[in-house]
C-alpha cells in the first residue's frame, strides 16, 4: 500500500474566480479618471442600454446630502461591472456578482455630500460580445436610521469580505479556520437584512472554504442551501455556478455518479445561457469524472466537447488545460505514450501563453512517465527543471510535490538517503505552509521508506500521524491506505491484536469509499495477521474473501500473491491436497507472462522473485510425496523445479533466437502482439470499473469485448502450432519433465543432479536414464552460511595451493579447509553418494551453491585429498531444460571454425586494482547516479554471503577479482595459438579505462 507517485492534475476545481466577494472592492481610490459625457438617471425611470464591446458608458444622478440611494443594473445578456464615483470622481464602490450575464447588479449608498454622483458601467470581460441592460435609480431619498444602519452593515460585510480575501489568498489550516468564521458572521448579517442573493453567494463561499479544509460534508449542506435560494430567485447563472461547485463537493467525497448528475445540470444551463467559461470547465470535470467511472468513451466525448469550446473563444489556457488532463485519462489507463502526447500538446500551449505553472504540471508528469518507463536520469533531469520553476514562481506548494515526486525516483534506484532528504525537505516545507494533506504525505512516505528498510517501529509513528491529518482531514481514500499499512507495521512489531484493529478498520475504510482493489489488501492484510496467530482456518477465509476481489478484478498479480498465502494457511491447516490446487494455480498465472502490476509495493516485493512461488510449489509436493512415495509427486517436484528455473532461461534463449534468426515480423507473431496489446488495454480499463463499483454502463460490452479477443487470441495460437512447430516452439518454450530429461538430456553415463534450496528444507534430485530419487537436506540457511565459508576458503592463496590452483601439485589438505570442504560435500553429496558410481555429473545448483565449484569438492572426509572432479566428469548447468534447448538450436549449424576468442580476468568495478592508477578516483554518487542492476532476493542472499570476508569499506556486493581465470585464459593460448594462429582475448592494460566506463560499475 504505498503511497501514490503525486501527478499533477490540473483540476479546475471550485469555481473561485468569479464566485467570491464581488462587492468587497470599496477602495476608496484617489486616482482621477476621465469619462465619457454622462447620462442623466431619473429616479424610477429605467434606461434600457446596450453595451458596446469595449465602451465604458456613465450615468449621472443628482443628489443631496444624506440621501439614501439605490441604483440597479439589470443584466440581459451581457456580463458587467457597475463603478460608484463621487463628486469629485474619486471611486467608493465596484461591483461585479458572480451572476454571469442575467441578474442584477446593485449599489447602495448614503450621499455625503451634494452633488453628482457618476455611475460607470463596462463589461466584465473585455473579450465578451456586446449585450443589452437596464439601469434606473430605484430609490433617492432622504436616509433614515435604519437606512444607515444597513448601509453601515453592508459596509461591515465589505470589510469582512475584503479581509477573508486575504486570508484565502494563503490557504493555511488557521486562514481557513479564521475565514470560515468570517463568512459565518457574513451570512448572518444578509440575513438580518433580508439580502437573500447576497445570503446565497456567502453560503457559497463558505462552502469552498469547508471544501479546502476536507469538510466535504459541511461544503454540501452550504452549497444545496444557496442552490435553493437561487433556484427560488431565478438566478440560472448562479444555480450552474453552484451545480458546479456541488458536484466538486461531492466528487471528492468519492461519489461519481452523484458528482456526474450535478456536473450534466451544470453543462446544460452553461450552454443554454450561454456560459461559455463555466461549459468548458464542466465538460472537461465531466471527462474526469467519466474517466474514474471507467466510462472512456464518455469522458472522451465530453474532453472534446470542452476542446470545442475552448478553440471557438481561442482559449488556448483552457485547450492546454482540456489537454492536460485527456493525457491524465490515458496516464491513468497506462497508455503512457498517448499521456505524454497530450502533455507535450498542452506543454505547447502553456509556453505560448506564458502559463509557468501550467508548464511545471506538464513537465511533472512528464517526468513521471520517464521514472514509470525506468528512465530514471531523464525522470530527475525533468524533477529538478520543475523545481526551479515552482522556485522561481514561489509556488510552495508544487514544490513540495516535486519534492515527494524526487524522492520516489530515488527511491527507485535504491538510493534511500537521497529519497529521505527529499521526502524530509518536503514535508517540512508542508509543515510550514501548514498543509495538512502534503503533510500527511511526506509522512506516509517516510514511514514506508522505514517499513522497507526494516525499521517498523519508526514507520509505525509516521504512519499514525499521518492517519491521524487524513482522518482530521475527511480524506478517507488515502486514510484507509494507512491504516492498512498502520496494521502492516503492528504485524512486523509481533502486536496482532492491534494489527487486526487497525486492518479492519482499514478494511471498513475501503468498503465505505468502494475501493475493492483496496478491499482486497486490507482482506490480505487479515490473512496474514490470523496466520501469524496460527489461526489457519480464518486465515484462509479472508485470503480466500480477497482472492474472489482480485478474481473479479482480473487482478492477475494480486490473485497470484493471494494464492501464494493461501497455500501456506492450507499447508498449516495440514491440508497439502488443498494447498497444492492453490499454488498450482500460483504457477499457471505466473507461466502465462502476462501479470499486471497494478500496485507499486508488488512492483518491488512480493514478486521481485517469482521463484517463491516454485518454492512453495516443490515444497507441498515434497510433503505429498512423503506421504505417498509412490504416487510420483518426487518426480513432479523436479518439473516444477525446472519450470521455476528454466522459464526465464529459455525465453531470453527464445528472445533471442528470434530476433537473430527468425524475423519478428512474421504474420503470426505480429498478430499475436496486436491481440495481446489489445487485451491488455481491455482488461485494465475493466480493472478500473471494478476498483470502485460494481456495475456501469460499458462493463457488459467490455466483458464481450475480452471475451472475443481472447478466442481469437487462442485460435490464432493454434494456427501458429501448426503452420510453424519450430517458430511456435520459440515463442512458446516449454521446460522439460522427467521423461523429456532422461531422454534428451542424459545417457547411461550420465547422472542429473538438480537441487532446490528452501527456507524449512531442502532437496535434491538425483535423476537417471531408468528413475528419479528424491533427498531431503538442510534448510537453505544452513546450506548457504557453510557454503560461504568454504567459498572464502577457496580464495585464500593457500587453500588455492592446496587443492593445485596455478599450475601447482595438490598435496595434503589443511586441516580446516578439510574439514568445512567435506562438511559441505558430506551435506550436499553425502545423501546420493552410492549413486555417482564413475558416472559423468550434470550438476544444477541453487543459490550460494551455484558459486561453489564442485569439482574441487573432496569425496572423501579424511585421507588424501581427491577432488571430485578426478573422478568424474562434471557439467555445470542453470538448467536442464535449458541443454536441450541449446541442442536443439545448434543440431543443424554448421561447425565453428577453430578459433577462440577468450574474455578472462574481467574487471567487475572501478575498486579493481589495475585501475587505480589509471582513472580517476570513483566519483561520488550524486542524485542523478546511474543504479547498478538490480538483484533478485534470491541472488542478492547469496552475494551477501559469499562476499561478506571482504576488506572494510568496499562497496556492498562487490564480485572480487576472479585472478585464475588469466592463467587458465593463458593456457588456452598457449594451445590454440600453437595449433591454429588464433590469439584470445585478454583484457589488457590499454583497454581497461575504456572498459571501466562502459561498464560503469558491474555488480
Amino acid at each position: 500500500m504505498v503511497p501514490n507517485i503525486h501527478r499533477m492534475s490540473k483540476k479546475w476545481g471550485m469555481f473561485t474566480g468569479l464566485a467570491l466577494c464581488w462587492w468587497l472592492f470599496s477602495a476608496f481610490a484617489m486616482s482621477q479618471v476621465p469619462a465619457p459625457r454622462p447620462t442623466v438617471l431619473t429616479p424610477g425611470k429605467p434606461l434600457s442600454q446596450k453595451l458596446v464591446k469595449g465602451e465604458k458608458p456613465v450615468f449621472q444622478v443628482r443628489l443631496q446630502a444624506n440621501q439614501y440611494c439605490r441604483v440597479l443594473v439589470d443584466q440581459q445578456g451581457v456580463d458587467v461591472v457597475v463603478v460608484l464615483r463621487s463628486p469629485s470622481q474619486t471611486e467608493l464602490l465596484k461591483v461585479d456578482s458572480p451572476n454571469g450575464i442575467e441578474g442584477s447588479e446593485a449599489l447602495e449608498f448614503i450621499s455625503e455630500s451634494t452633488g453628482v454622483y457618476l455611475v460607470e458601467v463596462a463589461g466584465a470581460d473585455e473579450s465578451a460580445p456586446s449585450g443589452a441592460y437596464s439601469i434606473q435609480v430605484v430609490e433617492a431619498r432622504t436616509a433614515s436610521p435604519a437606512d444607515r444602519e444597513r448601509v453601515r452593515k453592508l459596509g461591515v460585510i465589505r470589510a469582512k469580505l475584503a479581509e477573508t480575501a486575504q486570508l484565502e489568498a494563503t490557504p493555511t489550516k488557521a486562514n481557513g479556520e479564521k475565514a470560515i468564521a468570517l463568512y459565518q458572521e457574513v451570512i448572518q448579517l444578509h440575513q438580518d437584512l433580508h439580502n437573500e442573493i447576497e445570503k446565497a453567494w456567502a453560503l457559497n463561499n463558505l462552502g469552498q472554504n469547508h471544501g479546502r479544509m476536507g469538510e466535504n460534508a459541511k461544503a454540501i449542506a452550504c452549497f444545496t442551501e444557496a442552490l435553493d435560494i437561487h433556484r427560488r430567485t431565478k438566478g440560472r447563472c448562479e444555480e450552474a455556478l453552484v451545480l458546479y461547485n456541488l458536484g466538486e463537493a461531492w466528487r471528492e467525497t468519492g461519489d461519481f455518479h452523484q458528482a456526474q448528475e450535478l456536473f450534466l445540470q451544470a453543462a446544460a444551463l452553461a450552454d443554454r445561457i450561454p456560459m461559455p467559461q463555466l461549459a468548458i470547465y464542466t465538460y472537461s470535470i465531466l471527462g474526469t469524472v467519466s474517466n474514474a467511472l471507467g466510462d472512456l468513451v464518455a469522458a472522451a466525448k465530453y474532453f472534446n466537447l470542452a476542446l470545442d469550446h475552448c478553440r471557438a473563444r481561442g482559449d488556448q489556457a483552457g485547450e492546454a488545460n482540456v489537454l492536460h488532463n485527456f493525457g491524465s485519462m490515458y496516464d491513468d489507463l497506462g497508455e503512457k505514450e498517448k499521456a505524454g502526447a497530450y502533455y507535450r500538446q498542452a506543454l505547447v500551449l502553456e509556453r505560448q501563453t506564458n502559463d509557468r505553472q501550467g508548464e511545471s504540471y506538464s513537465l511533472n508528469n512528464l517526468a513521471l512517465i520517464e521514472d514509470f518507463r525506468g528512465e530514471f536520469q531523464q525522470a530527475l533531469e525533468g524533477f529538478h527543471r520543475v523545481r526551479q520553476l515552482t522556485q522561481e514562481l514561489g509556488d510552495k506548494h508544487l514544490e513540495g510535490t516535486v519534492l515527494l515526486n524526487l524522492g520516489q525516483t530515488h527511491r527507485n534506484l535504491g538510493e534511500y538517503d537521497a529519497t529521505r532528504t527529499f521526502y524530509t525537505q518536503a514535508l517540512e516545507l508542508f509543515q510550514s505552509l501548514q498543509e495538512d494533506a502534503g503533510t500527511a504525505a511526506a509522512l506516509q512516505k517516510l514511514g514506508y521508506l522505514e517499513f522497507k528498510e526494516d525499521h517498523p517501529a519508526q514507520a509505525q509513528l509516521l504512519f499514525q500521524k499521518a492517519l491521524t491529518l487524513q482522518l482530521a482531514g475527511g480524506d478517507k481514500k488515502r486514510a484507509a491506505a494507512n491504516q492498512g499499512m498502520v496494521g502492516e507495521t503492528w504485524l512486523k512489531l509481533g502486536d496482532i491484536r492491534q494489527a487486526k484493529e487497525n486492518l479492519a478498520a482499514s478494511l471498513a475504510l475501503q468498503r465505505s469509499v468502494q475501493n475493492r482493489d483496496g478491499e482486497g489488501q486490507a482482506l490480505m492484510g487479515l490473512g496474514q495477521a490470523a496466520f501469524q496467530e496460527k489461526d489457519f482456518a480464518q486465515a484462509v477465509d479472508a485470503y480466500q474473501q480477497a482472492l474472489a476481489i482480485r478474481r473479479a478484478l482480473r487482478d492477475r498479480t494480486g490473485e497470484t500473491e493471494t494464492l501464494y498465502h493461501l497455500t501456506q494457511a492450507q499447508l498449516g491447516r495440514e491440508k497439502p491436497e488443498l494447498a497444492l490446487e492453490s499454488i498450482a494455480a500460483a504457477a499457471r498465472l505466473v507461466e502465462t507472462g502476462r501479470l499486471k502490476v497494478n500496485r507499486e509495493s508488488l512492483r518491488q516485493s512480493f514478486f521481485a522473485n517469482q521463484r517463491d512461488i516454485f518454492d512453495l510449489y516443490i515444497d507441498v509436493l515434497m510433503r505429498l510425496h512423503r506421504k505417498n512415495p509412490t504416487a510420483g509427486f518426487a518426480g513432479q517436484a523436479l518439473e516444477v523445479s525446472e519450470r521455476g528455473r528454466a522459464r526465464g532461461l529459455i525465453e531470453l534463449l527464445a528472445a533471442a533466437r528470434r530476433n537473430n534468426g527468425t524475423p519478428p515480423s512474421h504474420d503470426l507473431v505480429a498478430q499475436e502482439q496486436t491481440l495481446l496489446t489489445q487485451l491488455d488495454l481491455k482488461e485494465q480499463e475493466r480493472f478500473f470499473i471494478l476498483a470502485t463499483r460494481e456495475t456501469s454502463p460499458i462493463l457488459s460490452q467490455l466483458e464481450k469485448d475480452i471475451t472475443v479477443l481472447q478466442t481469437q487470441l487462442e485460435e490464432m495460437q493454434a494456427r501458429l502450432r501448426t503452420q510453424n512447430q519450430r517458430l511456435a516452439s520459440l515463442v512458446y518454450p516449454a521446460p522439460l519433465t522427467v521423461r523429456g530429461i532422461q531422454e534428451q538430456v542424459l545417457d547411461r553415463d550420465s547422472i542429473l543432479l538438480e537441487y532446490s534450496l528452501g527456507a524449512g528444507k531442502s532437496y535434491l534430485w538425483a535423476v537417471t536414464i531408468t528413475g528419479v530419487t528424491a533427498f531431503e537436506l538442510p534448510g537453505r540457511e544452513q546450506i548457504e552460511a557453510l557454503a560461504a565459508t568454504v567459498y572464502q576458503s577457496l580464495k585464500e592463496p593457500r587453500a588455492q595451493r592446496d587443492i593445485g590452483l596455478g599450475g601447482k601439485k595438490p598435496g595434503p589438505m589443511k586441516p580446516n579447509w578439510q574439514r568445512e570442504a567435506a562438511q559441505l560435500s558430506g551435506m550436499i553429496l553425502g545423501p546420493v553418494g552410492s549413486k555417482l558410481g564413475s558416472r559423468r555429473l550434470v550438476l544444477v545448483p541453487d543459490g550460494a551453491l551455484e558459486y561453489i565449484p564442485f569439482g574441487a569438492l573432496p569425496m572423501r572426509g579424511t585421507g588424501p585429498y581427491v577432488p571430485l572432479l578426478a573422478t568424474h566428469e562434471i557439467v555445470t548447468l542453470p538448467s536442464a531444460s535449458t541443454l536441450a534447448v541449446l541442442r536443439r538450436e545448434t543440431a543443424g549449424r554448421k561447425p565453428a571454425e577453430k578459433q577462440l576468442a577468450v574474455f578472462a580476468d574481467p574487471v567487475f568495478g572501478t575498486q579493481d586494482e589495475r585501475l587505480k592508477k589509471q582513472t580517476t578516483p570513483p566519483q561520488k554518487k550524486t542524485e542523478e547516479s546511474v543504479p547498478s542492476p538490480s538483484l533478485s532476493p534470491t541472488d542478492e542472499r547469496a552475494l551477501k554471503l559469499l562476499v561478506a570476508g571482504q576488506n572494510p569499506g568496499e562497496p556492498k556486493l562487490q564480485i572480487p577479482r576472479l585472478p585464475f581465470t588469466r592463467q587458465e585464459a593463458q593456457a588456452l593460448e598457449t594451445l590454440v595459438h600453437r595449433n591454429n594462429g588464433i590469439r584470445p582475448s585478454i583484457s589488457q592494460p590499454a583497454k581497461k579505462r575504456q572498459l571501466a566506463e562502459k561498464l560503469a560499475v558491474t555488480k
